[in-house]
């Protein structure tokens, strides 16, 4: 029984010291994929934003121009990290302006201004206002 229960003992500390020094290893030795990844996904959405742009250049409109903005603010987004593109700087003023809204509507419900049916609708809203920027 004792050489049993030494050759587990023996199985699982290895399996948990290969497991815990695993992903370390991988970043110390710089073989995960990461900075190609990000490279890939940012070629893949300026070229996307490109495609928008070219297909709504033919549009007028205010709504086509605040989306042709959008676009290239997407296709134009700055690849130096220390410079806050104009789309990250939106999607942070976004937020905070949910962020905002979010503390009204609560002062809303507090006060018996609204509610539970029109909390919960406007609360929706604010979800999905949210989720459509990115939250980080």
């Amino acid at each position: 029984d004792m050489v049993v229960l030494t050759a587990f003992a023996v199985v699982l500390a290895t399996l948990v010291i290969q497991g815990a020094t695993l992903a370390p290893m991988i970043h110390f030795l710089k073989l995960g994929r990461q900075a190609e990844v990000q490279d890939e996904l940012k070629a893949a959405r300026r070229s996307l934003a490109e495609a928008a742009f070219q297909r709504l250049e033919k549009e007028g409109g205010t709504e086509a121009e605040a989306i042709r903005t959008i676009c290239k603010d997407h296709w134009t987004a700055s690849t130096d990290a220390n410079k806050t593109s104009p789309l990250d700087r939106r999607r942070h003023l976004t937020i905070a302006a949910v962020l905002a809204q979010r503390q009204r509507l609560e002062e809303l419900r507090d006060t018996d201004q609204i509610g539970a049916t029109q909390y919960l609708e406007l609360q929706e809203d604010l979800d999905w206002k949210q989720l459509s920027v990115g939250s980080d």
